[in-house]
């Protein structure tokens, strides 16, 4: 029907994801780096919603690694590496 919704196109989705997560040039992900945490729960929740492998489509270690640098001494998480958590 004319009024349908066009299809969904999953991999278009996790495709622009993983592109946002690499463009480290672009002004957003520059001056957002005191809630990078966030954005990378969204984009590993979307991607898993998605039924793709976070860890294939973000970095797998390099993401675990960084997840690890943000912990704080008293257990807690910063927004990135450098904020308070």
């Amino acid at each position: 029907a004319a009024d349908a919704p066009p299809d969904f196109v999953g991999d278009l989705h996790a495709a622009y994801i993983k592109y946002v997560s690499e463009d480290t040039e672009a002004l957003e992900f520059v001056t957002t780096d005191y809630m990078r945490m966030s954005g990378v729960y969204w984009g590993v929740t979307a991607l898993r919603l998605l039924d793709r492998d976070p860890a294939a489509d973000l970095g797998g270690e390099k993401l675990i690694e960084w997840t690890l640098a943000c912990q704080h001494a008293s257990g807690g998480f910063g927004g990135g590496e450098g904020p308070d958590p």
